[in-house]
């Protein structure tokens, strides 16, 4: 029999058989959501960071550690919290607020999903989800129902849904009605809404920034998402940024999934506006 893999010396190593058995656990949880229908999307975001102060400030734009297994096993115990506390609230009669995505999805979609035009594509394809009381399903993560907890530190939802579940606990109901959360809802998905164009924005002004800094003569891989007789849209998967550029700067041939060089500028960060100044394929 092949020698036993020594674990790396470090702070997780007494909790390796616990980790393991959470590892399996992940795996079994996403195979069975897959079999659900639920959609994967895998993206390794990088890291932005700042130096300097002012006019001075130096954008730079590096890989983050890769560690897809731990990554899964908070993700899949977070699904499977919300989702447990979704069924518990139906089966205590609680309100809450729920993620829904009540639509018919493709059952080819389902699976994990990491190329950047395969990802373009399937989400393509995905309804917006919604948040309302109703506990309907949520198609793309493969639940009956699915109320947010697990991040009441930085989503307002799920704040709401921890007061209602822990006055719940201590009253025997919740600290509002269904017909009150209701009311919340317009200003709250406007609230919501708002915060997420910062939080879409904000990472993308930095990367344009950052685009600028590094001038116009700087070559960049790109894939191909789409295209049309007019316009090519290509995704820069090390920066997680997606650009658009004139048909005829890429030729005549171009399809998804095709590998290109690309150079930048006309950049304008406030603005939101880059340009693709010329394409060659690699």
């Amino acid at each position: 029999t092949a020698a036993p893999i020594p674990l790396p010396d470090n702070s997780a190593a007494p909790h390796a058989d616990r980790l393991a058995v959470a590892d399996r656990l992940a795996r079994a949880l996403q195979a069975h959501r897959i079999g659900r229908g639920a959609v994967i999307i895998e993206r390794d975001d990088p890291k932005v960071t700042l130096s300097g102060e002012g006019s001075a400030t130096v954008v730079d734009i590096a890989d983050q550690p890769v560690t897809p297994r731990s990554q899964s096993i908070v993700a899949e115990m977070m699904i499977l919290a919300n989702a447990g506390v979704a069924r518990w609230a139906g089966e205590n009669r609680v309100a809450l607020l729920h993620r829904t995505q009540d639509v018919g999805i493709p059952r080819e979609y389902a699976g994990v999903w990491r190329a950047p035009h395969e990802v373009a594509r399937v989400v393509k394809a995905l309804a917006s989800s919604l948040l309302e009381t109703s506990p309907r399903p949520h198609a793309g993560i493969g639940m009956p129902a699915y109320s947010p907890v697990t991040s009441p530190l930085r989503r307002y939802p799920d704040l709401i849904n921890e007061t209602q579940v822990l006055h719940a606990l201590a009253t025997g109901q919740g600290r509002w009605t269904r017909e009150e959360l209701d009311a919340m809802l317009p200003l709250l998905n406007a609230r919501l809404d708002a915060a997420g164009q910062v939080q879409r924005f904000r990472p993308r002004y930095w990367k344009l920034l950052h685009f600028r800094q590094k001038g116009d003569k700087t070559w960049w891989h790109a894939v191909v998402t789409e295209e049309n007789d007019a316009f090519v849209t290509v995704s820069l998967p090390r920066e997680q940024l997606f650009l658009r550029g004139r048909r005829s700067t890429f030729g005549d041939k171009v399809n998804p999934g095709q590998h290109f060089r690309v150079r930048v500028g006309k950049i304008h960060p406030l603005n939101n506006e880059i340009q693709i100044l010329d394409a060659e394929e690699e």
